[in-house]
Formats: structure tokens, sequence, C-alpha cells
């Protein structure tokens, strides 16, 4: 499911910060909104292609 990936990418960024893995942690923190927005679309039948087409 996309929301259990934006979870785990959310607390993966969180742990990545902690660590002071700021790059890393952006990283993470990209996708957990990638993720987080896949998941609102797929809940309100919108089409989803590719990341670059959400941000």
């Amino acid at each position: 499911m996309e929301i259990q990936s934006a979870v785990e990418d959310l607390k993966a960024a969180q742990t990545l910060h902690e660590e002071q893995l700021y790059n890393q942690s952006v990283n993470r923190s990209y996708y957990s909104m990638m993720h987080s927005l896949k998941a609102l679309f797929e809940k309100e039948k919108m089409l989803f292609l590719t990341g670059s087409q959400v941000f």
C-alpha cells in the first residue's frame, strides 16, 4: 500500500535526520510525500503516472 510506504519512508527520514545524514533524509522525505500523494490520488480515483507529474 502506498500509505504504508509513506509511513516507512517518513520513519527512515526521521532516523537519518537524527544521524545527521541530511541528504539521505531529504531523499526519504521526498518519497514519503510522493507515496502520500499517490495514496490520495488513488483514494480520489485520480490518475497518477510518475513522480515528476506530481511535483
